[in-house]
């Protein structure tokens, strides 16, 4: 993935829910059928982490030795930390922009603007997620969803809907018993990547693949 565009989607926290940035990047498979590759970080207190790892049946420390979750001294998220982990990534990656849920975020978004990034406000309503989410639920049907980090199916297994009087829905934190985080970071990014995905005719598959062997 090493210079390939990337979307960043970030949900912040500040002591009891988790805090994740998501790295999606569109990309096709052998078929060239669009395809979507889910990089994630997650970032907790280590303060009462015993009583956390066993409200939330995970173990956190373990997570942590695998590089899926980095915690942060004391009770509270460290968003220097998430800042130094975003800047990391944009000397790996082609980052193309941020697109953050506007809780607790103002002070994180002036910081990653000044370090040149585009950052997108995604609010948490449902006619503003429901694309995403429908194109999410499909291409999880279809098997279009790649990612690395066990976290994110556990948030994603908790997601609890929330529709208005149109039909369109959203995640909600409040209806989900358990941690949603990575799910919202996830769909914040693609609310933008879902634009980026589109199959591949045979010529062109040759000459993508042709351009990253040579």
């Amino acid at each position: 993935l090493m210079g390939e565009p990337c979307y960043i989607g970030v949900d912040l926290s500040k002591t009891r829910d988790l805090t994740c940035v998501s790295l999606n990047f569109p990309s096709w498979d052998e078929a060239g059928r669009a395809i979507l590759k889910v990089k994630q970080l997650y970032f907790i207190p280590n303060e009462d982490l015993d009583f956390r790892e066993k409200e939330d049946n995970v173990p956190y420390r373990d997570l942590s030795e695998q590089g899926f979750v980095e915690f942060c001294d004391g009770k509270m998220i460290d968003q220097e930390q998430i800042l130094e982990f975003i800047s990391d990534c944009m000397d790996l990656y082609d980052v193309k922009q941020v697109n953050y849920d506007p809780a607790m975020s103002s002070k994180l978004v002036e910081k990653l603007e000044n370090l040149g990034l585009e950052c997108i406000e995604v609010p948490q309503y449902p006619k503003v997620l429901n694309a995403p989410f429908d194109d999410v639920e499909r291409l999880f049907y279809e098997r279009r969803i790649m990612f690395d980090n066990p976290l994110m199916l556990y948030c994603t297994l908790n997601v609890v809907a929330i529709t208005n009087m149109n039909g369109q829905k959203a995640p909600s934190k409040r209806q989900s018993k358990k941690k949603i985080d990575g799910f919202v970071a996830f769909l914040c990014a693609h609310k933008e990547t879902m634009d980026q995905m589109d199959d591949v005719e045979d010529s062109r598959l040759d000459e993508y693949l042709g351009s990253i062997y040579r």
